[in-house]
């Protein structure tokens, strides 16, 4: 399981890539992030601005995007993605309670980067679904990534997930730290 998480860490943010020939493509583009999606993702309704959702029946795999700003900027970015951690959890929790449904998550993955901290777990519940999720913490905003299948495996959705993050594009500029705190730069 290890090598699992070292490879999502390893492949979390990475240099983009192109789609393959003929397929669809589409740049989202907002104020914290942008993204491009290769294939026949149609977006669906949100009531949440911040938020933005997707579906393609070809890979039958929905997808949640959402940029959570943080104002003003926080430099604890560690502390802020143990808190996302704890929220995530809880909502997973809350979704098994309402489905009536048991799920197994791997033990969720914080990892620190130069320009904030990176998040990652998966799980699957007793329906057969299977979910993953990646989010960046940085000094302005917590962006998530979270793809879910009834059919996928945790490995296709391990494909599918590094494909999105490989297009993945926000504000990596690196924190500066001392050896105990955060540098605060006014």
């Amino acid at each position: 399981m290890k090598r699992f998480w070292s490879l999502i860490a390893a492949s979390l943010f990475a240099a983009g890539c192109s789609p393959a020939g003929g397929a669809q493509v589409h740049k989202l583009v907002t104020d914290q992030y942008s993204i491009t999606l290769n294939g026949d993702w149609a977006e669906e309704r949100s009531t949440d601005p911040e938020r933005r959702s997707f579906y393609s029946k070809a890979k039958d795999v929905g997808l949640v995007m959402s940029a959570l700003p943080i104002g003003p900027p926080r430099y604890d970015t560690g502390v802020v993605a143990n808190k996302m951690v704890e929220f995530r959890l809880a909502g997973e929790e809350d979704v098994a309670k309402n489905f009536n449904v048991k799920m197994t998550i791997a033990e969720p993955m914080v990892l620190q980067r130069p320009w904030g901290h990176a998040i990652a777990y998966y799980g699957s519940d007793s329906s057969g679904r299977h979910f993953s999720y990646a989010g960046a913490v940085i000094p302005k905003a917590v962006i998530s990534i979270y793809v879910e299948s009834p059919t996928a495996s945790e490995h296709d959705l391990k494909v599918i997930l590094d494909e999105l993050l490989s297009s993945l594009e926000f504000d990596k500029t690196n924190i500066p730290m001392t050896d105990q705190h955060p540098k605060l730069e006014l």
